[in-house]
């Protein structure tokens, strides 16, 4: 008899996967050496650590912080560990070696307007409105030069800004930055907005382009 499958075919045979992906955090107890022992040996973990030790030293490998470990037929390919919320370490095996880079994380930014009135305190009102604590202390600390948040700050008090939403390969990936904003403390409101000069680092200025940033805090304590 004569098959119907085509010479060659490889229909009846399981699909390869050469390339795998692990997606996870670090782990309490893993280190490099934990991660790579399988894929790498003494002598290449120990070329890798000496290239990181300059951009990440990989001892400083933090528990809880998500990584991506790419290998290729059981062969190690690609790292990519989150380093803060802002900035990943790559790691990628060469035909000679490895490449290491510090690189921003790709996010998706959508602006979105967060508005609100106090009840009860400033945290609240933020997440209330969508925010987060990490929000709330970012306005707070953007108007630390002319409100004094422990005691002018009072109920019915409100606010209005415009800020970063983030999105990470379609996922919510937290707070960017507040672009504007305006602060209303009993009928007096404090206006900031967003702004970067040239190389100059970049922060927060009134209507007429005055820094808000000023020689003494309204509260000095945290």
């Amino acid at each position: 008899w004569r098959s119907n499958r085509p010479a060659g075919s490889s229909a009846a045979r399981p699909a390869e996967h050469p390339v795998k992906t692990i997606s996870a955090t670090v782990k309490p107890g893993e280190t490099a050496s934990s991660l790579f022992g399988s894929l790498l040996d003494q002598q290449q973990l120990h070329v890798l650590t000496a290239q990181c030790r300059k951009l990440f030293p990989l001892r400083q490998l933090a528990v809880g912080q998500p990584y991506q470990l790419t290998v290729n037929n059981g062969a190690f390919e690609r790292f990519a560990y989150d380093i803060n919320s802002d900035e990943q370490l790559i790691i990628a095996r060469t035909a000679d070696g490895f490449s290491v880079t510090r690189s921003p994380i790709a996010y998706t930014v959508e602006p979105v307007v967060l508005q609100g009135t106090i009840d009860s305190s400033l945290f609240q009102a933020v997440v209330d409105a969508g925010g987060s604590d990490g929000m709330a202390v970012q306005l707070a600390d953007i108007f630390a030069w002319d409100i004094d948040f422990f005691h002018d700050v009072q109920v019915g008090d409100s606010f209005k800004a415009v800020v970063e939403k983030r999105y990470r390969d379609g996922a919510p990936a937290g707070d960017g930055r507040i672009l504007a904003a305006h602060f209303t403390v009993q009928d007096q409101t404090n206006t900031a907005f967003y702004f970067k000069d040239g190389t100059r680092t970049p922060g927060y200025y009134d209507q007429q382009g005055r820094s808000l940033r000023k020689a003494f805090l309204k509260a000095p304590l945290s």
